[in-house]
């Protein structure tokens, strides 16, 4: 027993004796900090990726959540890519530090690039018409209380002339009712059969401008949603090479 308490003081003092001597090393001191940021940007990723692609570039949380495959696919991606790495290279662990660095580098670099890339739909009351305005319902039959925007051709607007603008809602675009059709479809599920319905087209009345259902350049939004998932898609795949230094 007394040899036994003897081993567990001599362990524990050990323990606490390597750890200092960890922490007094810059690179892993440095390591520890660029994993600590890296989960957190991941988790940042997981849990407000969908919300943030739904406000910036006007998705439906359905394609939203759709887009985040490709997160999971580019991520496992770099797993496979550094465990490969890991077989064939064989680094040393400068080569391995030397590795990280430029993995980290370009991983940080790619995410900031994000910064230049501007959200399609309005971000500011200046550039949502009718957002600073006392919404008011009382002849309006649209059941627009809430954030559901169209986009008004020609509206004038402090005394400027606009082409298009998103409007924060039909009855701020003076729409007194909307005429929605819906379409039905009938599926198979588990062997019941199922009517699906959707909407197949709105049509606003009497409005005071023409507008169309949702934001303004919702065709050129597309293309900016896959230039910010190239990007994150990225960033994801460097990150994923970077825990293969747990192996070593």
């Amino acid at each position: 027993e007394d040899e036994d308490k003897n081993t567990t003081k001599k362990t524990s003092s050990s323990m606490i004796s390597e750890t200092k001597a960890l922490f007094k090393n810059p690179l892993f001191v440095m390591q520890v900090l660029a994993g600590i940021v890296n989960s957190w940007a991941m988790a940042t990723k997981a849990t407000f990726g969908q919300k943030y692609m739904e406000i910036q570039f006007g998705l439906s949380p359905a394609d939203a959540s759709q887009l985040k495959v490709y997160y999971i696919g580019s991520l496992c991606l770099g797993f496979l890519v550094g465990g490969l790495i890991v077989k064939k290279l064989k680094l040393k662990p400068f080569n391995v530090a030397i590795f990280l660095l430029v993995v980290q580098t370009f991983y940080s670099v790619t995410f900031l690039l994000l910064w230049s890339l501007e959200g399609c739909s309005p971000q500011t009351p200046d550039m949502l018409f009718g957002a600073n305005e006392e919404q008011n319902l009382a002849d309006c039959d649209c059941r627009t209380d809430k954030f559901v925007p169209v986009c008004g051709k020609n509206v004038t607007m402090d005394g400027y002339l606009y082409e298009e603008l998103t409007i924060l809602s039909p009855c701020k675009a003076g729409c007194s009712d909307v005429d929605v059709t819906y379409s039905t479809e009938e599926k198979e599920l588990f062997g019941c059969p199922v009517i699906s319905k959707g909407v197949d087209s709105r049509k606003y009345i009497s409005c005071a401008v023409p507008v169309e259902t949702g934001i303004c350049g919702a065709i050129e939004c597309k293309s900016q949603v896959w230039i910010y998932l190239g990007l994150v898609c990225l960033g994801t795949f460097f990150s994923g090479l970077m825990p293969f230094q747990d192996i070593f």
